[in-house]
């Protein structure tokens, strides 16, 4: 992962992923489902942009969310 922010996240893969993809992604500090915003072929890796549709995150001290409309 290179970016995690309350709406988005960046990250590099092995594999080409389509624009409008949903997936969904889990690490030790959360459970996401989003869809891929854009994509770009860097050497032999892919850096992946999506929009996160839904965040769960699993250690819910110290986390403060903020929404606007």
């Amino acid at each position: 992962m290179r970016d995690l922010s309350l709406t988005g996240i960046s990250f590099y893969a092995e594999f080409d992923l389509a624009i409008d993809r949903v997936f969904k992604f889990s690490d030790l500090g959360l459970e996401a489902i989003a869809v891929v915003v854009s994509r770009r072929k860097r050497g032999q890796w892919y850096s992946i942009h999506a929009k996160l549709l839904t965040v769960a995150y699993r250690d819910r001290v110290g986390i403060f969310v903020s929404a606007s409309h």
